[in-house]
């Protein structure tokens, strides 16, 4: 099973999963995912807020600088 960080019943992300062996801090990539991650963090049960990255495009840059 893959579950999301509420420790909530709703949170689970797919019941059954069959996944790569993976170690800590390698990534799963979900489309469309983690619009109320940071609205919904908590320090519960000792998890830290998760880091926020921003990512782009090269082009897109250029027209965030051009503004």
């Amino acid at each position: 099973s893959v579950w999301g960080p509420t420790m909530d019943s709703a949170d689970c992300l797919k019941k059954e999963a069959v996944l790569p062996l993976m170690n800590t801090g390698d990534w799963i990539y979900f489309d469309n995912m983690g619009a109320y991650t940071v609205a919904a963090a908590s320090l519960f049960h000792g998890f830290m807020k998760s880091e926020v990255l921003y990512t782009t495009t090269e082009p897109e840059v250029s027209r965030l600088l051009e503004l």
